[in-house]
C-alpha cells in the first residue's frame, strides 16, 4: 500500500520521538503521530512510538492504551510485550497512571 508522502514522512519521523528531550518536542510527534494514525491505524511501529512518547512525559494512560491497541494486532510482538510490562510496572509502582518519568 502506498502512503501520501506526507504519512510516510510521519512515519520515519516517529522514530525521533525515541530521542526527543522537551515536552512540547513530544507533543508535536505525538501529534504527528496521531496523524500518520489516521491513514494507517493498524501500523504497529506508529502505535508503539507513539506511545513512548506518551510514557515519556507522563502520560502513562494513553501510553497503555497505544500499547494494548497494538497488542491486539499484534500479540506477539516481543517489542510491544516488552513495552506493556515496562509501562505496567511503572503504573504499579507509583500508584498512577498520570505521573511524569522526567
Amino acid at each position: 500500500m502506498k502512503y501520501p508522502d506526507r504519512v510516510s514522512e510521519l512515519s520515519q519521523k516517529s522514530y525521533a520521538a525515541l530521542i526527543y528531550d522537551s515536552e512540547e518536542e513530544y507533543e508535536e510527534i505525538i501529534q504527528g503521530l496521531s496523524a500518520a494514525l489516521q491513514a494507517d491505524p493498524g501500523n504497529m511501529h506508529i502505535l508503539n512510538n507513539r506511545a513512548v512518547a506518551c510514557w515519556e512525559i507522563g502520560r502513562l494512560d494513553l501510553a497503555i492504551s497505544d500499547i494494548d491497541l497494538a497488542l491486539t494486532l499484534y500479540p506477539d510482538d516481543s517489542m510491544l510485550v516488552a513495552n506493556r510490562r515496562r509501562f505496567g510496572e511503572a503504573v504499579q509502582s507509583l500508584g498512577s497512571n498520570d505521573i511524569p518519568r522526567r
